[in-house]
């Protein structure tokens, strides 16, 4: 069927012919009752009469409150209070009554709308920060307040990560012509009768790295999680790249119609695995949605688990060495007794002259890595040189050499650092990780008991062996 066949027939139906029209009693009845709807239809669209304020109202007329409603001043009084408060949100509701029931004029209510606008915006509520600032410029687009709506605008679209529809606002608006805008609506593609422009590219790509973020949701930082998303959105910024996407789009597209056409969803092993994938997804939404809705860490939160597990954020003592490696054991042993009262300067000399490691004997055999008590010995370096780097003082020789599968090492600690308390602020992306993650598990583990108790489970673990049995 074509779009012009699916169009809607808005036409009246034909007049009845005179053998079917009532007559007597029934077609005095049908034209009184007719006219009484076409009176009553008259007085609502009176008592609607007034200016467009943008706001859709079924309620009295202006200035006559109903039972329980608060005169044109006493609405605006409320609102003014709420917003000194600085009850944002509440405030810009009581702005929305007092326009449903003032109605003033498009330029008078544009300047409201506006008001509204900064209102959510303060509160947070982007979206309906836009809606309040776009209906502003509609109302009244010579009010001035261009520049500061478009500004505004930006700062919403940013705090949402709409960063493809910033990127249309940012056009639209820094345009001197229509070219920008244009550019905008260019179709890039076309499969049948669907044109792809160069906006909704933008709106797929960003889409996209929505998807793959959203499983990350929760788990890091909303701050943190933006700034991921513009980095990928960064990955599409030369035209190169875009096409790329384009294509692969096309291509999922134009199969994916294909599948469907063929009725390849009807196939037994295809919809098996569809429902085992949509099983999945399912479940992992619902345990998404549990958590999101039951845990909100606040900045308290996180100092307090900060304090309770300060052990954890420690810096380790760390320790800077050189070192003389040889390939005889008694060439070690002498050499250590020759060194073992030497300053660092003796000891890189003699490195520089006997050394047989290359990598570092040019440099008075100075290890560039710092080693870390505690933790995993740095690339290229053996963990018993670390080892022996924390048993022996700063500016002194280990007493022993160190044997490996390389030769013999002697062990010269340049430095020693004693370990510190990392600041709160240094490591809160860390404690929120893993304050996030304590909450998770005991909020799965609440949101399972929960469940199995509601869907009466019962697993018969006797009836398994055990791994030992199985063994």
């Amino acid at each position: 069927m074509t779009d012009s066949d699916q169009k809607l027939d808005f036409s009246l139906p034909p007049r009845p012919s005179s053998a079917s029209s009532p007559s007597g009693g029934k077609g005095v009845f049908l034209m009184v009752l007719i006219a009484a709807l076409a009176a009553a239809n008259l007085g609502i669209l009176l008592m609607r009469g007034g200016a467009s304020t943008g706001v859709e109202s079924d309620g009295p007329a202006k200035n006559t409150p109903s039972a329980g409603d608060l005169s044109v001043e006493a609405s605006r009084e409320l609102a003014l209070k709420l917003e000194g408060q600085g009850l944002q949100a509440v405030a810009a509701q009581a702005w929305l009554d007092y326009l449903t029931t003032a109605r003033p004029d498009a330029k008078d209510a544009s300047a409201i709308w506006y008001r509204i606008g900064k209102l959510y915006q303060d509160a947070g509520e982007f979206q309906s920060a836009l809606a309040a600032y776009y209906r502003c410029e509609a109302l009244d687009p010579d009010s001035g307040l261009k520049s500061e709506i478009g500004r505004r605008a930006q700062e919403s679209l940013e705090a949402m990560g709409k960063f493809a529809a910033l990127k249309q606002e940012l056009v639209s608006r820094v345009s001197m012509d229509d070219a920008g805008a244009a550019a905008n609506d260019d179709v890039i593609a076309e499969i049948g009768p669907r044109k792809i422009t160069r906006a909704e590219l933008d709106q797929q790509m960003e889409a996209s790295i929505e998807n793959q973020l959203a499983r990350f949701a929760g788990r890091m930082p909303e701050e943190q999680l933006k700034q991921q998303k513009e980095n990928m959105l960064k990955q599409f910024s030369t035209d190169a790249q875009r096409m790329q996407f384009l294509q692969s789009f096309v291509v999922q597209e134009i199969l994916n119609r294909k599948a469907r056409e063929s009725k390849l969803i009807e196939e037994p092993a295809v919809r098996a695995q569809l429902q085992d994938m949509e099983r999945g997804f399912l479940a992992q939404q619902m345990m998404t949605r549990e958590i999101e809705s039951k845990i909100n860490i606040v900045e308290s939160d996180l100092t307090t688990y900060y304090e309770a597990n300060k052990a954890r954020y420690v810096e380790p003592e760390s320790a800077s060495i050189s070192q003389i490696l040889v390939a005889d054991e008694d060439q070690a042993k002498a050499l250590a007794e020759e060194l073992k009262d030497a300053s660092v300067e003796v000891f890189a000399s003699k490195a520089a002259e006997v050394s047989i490691d290359e990598a570092t004997k040019a440099n008075g055999g100075e290890i560039a890595a710092t080693l870390q008590s505690g933790r995993p010995a740095p690339a290229g370096v053996e963990q018993a040189l670390v080892a022996a780097a924390f048993k022996t003082a700063a500016g002194k020789l280990a007493p022993e050499p160190i044997k490996t599968d390389a030769g013999f090492h002697l062990v010269f600690v340049r430095e020693r650092q004693p370990g510190s308390q990392k600041a709160f602020d240094a490591v809160r992306d860390q404690v929120y990780q893993e304050l996030r993650s304590v909450k998770e598990k005991e909020t799965e583990q609440q949101l399972m008991n929960r469940l199995r108790d509601e869907y009466n489970v019962v697993i018969h673990q006797s009836r398994f062996k055990t791994a030992e049995e199985d063994k």
